[in-house]
């Protein structure tokens, strides 16, 4: 079974493509969402390739379930290399836009994500992260612990990797195990 999906995002008709692949995602890996939850994922996949269309003509989501203990979410990446934000601008306060969009697309993605996060290089591009969990989750559930997380992306042409992490609690220590 494929664990994570990577998506190439490069012409509009693949933020609808990505949409509807991610929804089969989910639901192939029996990820327990709701109809509400299923929703939510799939306007996070479209702000996110819509974004990456808007500002970057190509890049790629990639989504891979992720687990804390018996809770399972669905943790999603944007990656561009395109122009990246421009500096001393407020992309997430809702009403701001580069491309004269309503400019709610990055705000949106924060607040339906329970987790989110983003580097931007400007000239070399972004990569926007964030995690979706069940509605009825709270982030201090979630997140009382230490915020690790990791990718595992099969070269390209491929579907199935052979490179796997984890990782596991040890009274106050962690340990983690890496295979490539």
């Amino acid at each position: 079974m494929i664990e994570t999906l990577r998506i190439t995002v490069s012409e509009i008709a693949d933020i609808g493509h990505a949409r509807r692949r991610a929804i089969d995602f989910c639901n192939t890996l029996m990820i327990p969402f709701s109809e509400e939850d299923r929703g939510n994922v799939a306007i996070l996949v479209t702000e996110l390739t819509t974004n990456i269309k808007k500002h970057a003509e190509s890049g790629q989501i990639i989504m891979h379930p992720i687990y804390i203990g018996d809770k399972t979410g669905l943790q999603l990446f944007a990656i561009d290399h395109g122009p990246g934000f421009p500096a001393g601008t407020h992309f997430l306060q809702d009403g701001t836009s580069t491309v004269g969009t309503l400019g709610i697309g990055l705000g949106g993605i924060q607040r339906i994500s329970k987790n989110f996060d983003f580097i931007t290089i400007p000239g070399l591009g972004v990569i926007l992260a964030c995690q979706y969990w069940p509605s009825h989750f709270w982030k201090e559930d979630l997140f009382g612990q230490i915020e690790i997380g990791g990718i595992n992306v099969p070269i390209p042409n491929e579907e199935l990797s052979g490179d796997c992490w984890t990782i596991e609690p040890l009274g106050n220590r962690y340990r983690v195990f890496l295979a490539d």
